[in-house]
């Protein structure tokens, strides 16, 4: 029965797997359940509770114009040069509160557990003494936060199953 309630959600969007080159399947034992409770979040959240998605873009390339507006070159921004300073690299931490798209993000260097704790210390700073739901993926910097968690009991982290993302 729910696979076929499935089937057709996915044709009305007009979604067709077998078409597709290739997919994933999790072989998380606990993905039944870690889905639910994810689905769950976005569907029916906690009463008073925030919803957060968080997620991460490492290696992102930090550029800059080197010049200003270009009077000659009408392509391939309108009248920008398309010249410009490499800045080295950045990693993005954000958190998206999920009822209203507001986007807590930080950068950084690197992408390490210290970097996760800062975004997560912004994230905090930015809604204190409220409940907060987190979902994350299963990226190591997000594991063995043990102590952090105990230290703000109003945190509660929430995993997606491996290979969800």
């Amino acid at each position: 029965m729910t696979s076929n309630i499935v089937w057709r959600c996915l044709r009305s969007h007009k979604i067709d797997l077998a078409a597709r080159k290739s997919w994933c399947e999790s072989n998380d034992p606990s993905f039944t359940a870690k889905a639910a409770d994810v689905v769950g979040l976005y569907v029916a959240p906690p009463a008073k509770a925030i919803v957060l998605c968080v997620d991460k873009k490492p290696s992102m390339q930090g550029l800059g114009a080197s010049a200003g507006l270009s009077e000659v070159a009408p392509w391939p921004r309108l009248g920008q040069s398309d010249h410009y300073k490499r800045h080295g690299t950045t990693t993005l931490f954000a958190a998206l509160e999920v009822a209203t798209g507001k986007i807590i993000a930080t950068h950084s260097k690197r992408r390490r557990l210290v970097e996760f704790l800062d975004l997560m210390n912004s994230v905090t700073a930015a809604f204190p003494g409220r409940k907060l739901h987190v979902i994350l993926d299963n990226l190591n910097t997000h594991k063995k936060n043990e102590p952090w968690l105990k230290a703000d009991p109003n945190v509660q982290f929430h995993f997606t199953s491996s290979i969800a993302s």
